[in-house]
């Protein structure tokens, strides 16, 4: 195996890794954080950070299924 091969290599596998982490921010964690988000200023704008609170928020904010 030559120097370019292993470059080359690297740079797939640095390139396989970071794609992979950019769809699993894009289709994971963005999500994920915004229904986070707007759960938390139902929340605040009800002025009760209670865990019943914080249901009747998730189920108001939910995505219909």
């Amino acid at each position: 195996m030559t120097l370019s091969e292993q470059h080359r290599d690297f740079f797939i596998f640095v390139s396989l890794g970071m794609l992979l982490g950019a769809l699993w921010n894009h289709f994971y964690v963005a999500p994920r954080d915004e229904f986070a988000e707007v759960v938390s200023d139902c929340m605040l704008r009800k002025d009760d950070m209670s865990m019943s609170s914080y249901e009747d928020c998730v189920d108001e904010t939910r995505p219909a299924r």
